[in-house]
């Protein structure tokens, strides 16, 4: 850069200048925020779930939610009626999703707060057992589970761009 002048080069062999160069990258890879349990990641093909793309994979069975987002509540209602049973954790009181659809949520399906997983339980294969904690207690819980469906949130990871070495001006 000189004189303030950046020369970019396209994969072409074209030659550009500029003053300024804008990145817009978003978040990234969007990847979801996983339970920071040991050995948990053994559960991921078969009894843990970070997101659902078929419903039918959980009739008849007993399924736990962990979240407080629309996503999770979304599970929720679309579980009822489904699965053999539904009971949704959340470490809060209130829900960060459309009222309407808490409401529906509640009146349907087995509602713990404020309460978070601390342990999984199960054989090589399949979870059978959560257990959760209540957050100002501290009393411990254990729920029998077919399947545990996770929605903490997402984390954006921009890969190698961190490491260009620039500036964030968020």
């Amino acid at each position: 850069m000189e004189d303030g002048i950046f020369e970019l080069t396209s994969t072409k062999g074209d030659i550009h200048y500029s003053r300024t160069i804008i990145l817009t990258l978003g978040n990234g890879t969007i990847q979801p925020v996983k339970l920071e349990i040991e050995d948990v990641e053994r559960y991921e093909t078969s009894s843990l779930h970070y997101s659902v793309t078929d419903f039918s994979h959980f009739k008849d069975k007993r399924v736990v939610i962990s979240g407080g987002g629309d996503s999770a509540i979304d599970w929720a209602n679309e579980l009822h009626g489904i699965s053999k049973s539904v009971k949704v954790i959340h470490r809060r009181e209130t829900f960060r999703a459309l009222e309407s659809n808490v409401e529906k949520m509640k009146e349907t399906v087995d509602v713990l707060t404020p309460f978070t997983i601390k342990d999984v339980h199960g054989n090589e294969e399949q979870i059978n057992q959560v257990t959760i904690e209540h957050m100002e207690t501290g009393k411990m819980s254990t729920l029998e589970v077919d399947a545990l469906l996770v929605n903490h949130g997402f984390i954006g990871d921009l890969g190698g761009v961190n490491n260009w070495g620039l500036k964030n001006t968020k």
